[in-house]
């Protein structure tokens, strides 16, 4: 998905996003002016961009739930917002804690957290899809490490 990035405070800077959803994991890919930065502290998502006289100090902070930019100490919200009935469908694989107790807990936040990467930054027209295989396989990771796991404790 490609975000488009502009503050009228730093006027000069227009940055686009291009944010690749995995099952737990979120790639950014982050242009200024169709040319792409590359980041000074990989782990961090940390960018220098230097715009005529003015230089940036870029960090970006995406999760699941959250995306935030900080340019130069000063925090900003970007990206889509999931709708409330998203979070609902991105939360089912959750239902499996209450059946499944610490194991279904575990399997069901991996679950949610993918389902949430797919909704907040997928494509959208695939991705429902991409939700109800997540949620189809947490249900039968969850079968099947119970089966393994059940033998050990009788």
């Amino acid at each position: 998905m490609e975000i488009k990035f502009k503050e009228e405070k730093f006027s000069d800077l227009t940055l686009n996003f291009n944010v690749s959803p995995s099952l737990f994991d979120l790639k950014i890919n982050l242009k200024h002016q169709e040319k792409e930065i590359k980041a000074i502290h990989k782990t961090k998502n940390q960018y220098k961009i230097q715009v005529g006289p003015n230089e940036y100090l870029v960090q970006v902070k995406v999760s699941p739930f959250d995306a935030k930019i900080t340019i130069n100490d000063e925090k900003f919200d970007f990206g889509p917002k999931p709708k409330w009935y998203e979070y609902i469908v991105g939360g089912l694989p959750f239902l499996l804690a209450v059946s499944g107790g610490a194991l279904g807990g575990v399997i069901g936040f991996l679950g949610w957290t993918g389902n949430m990467n797919f909704l907040r930054f997928g494509n959208n027209n695939k991705k429902y899809l991409h939700v109800a295989l997540i949620t189809v396989a947490t249900i039968i990771l969850y079968i099947t490490a119970a089966f393994i796991i059940r033998p050990l404790f009788q």
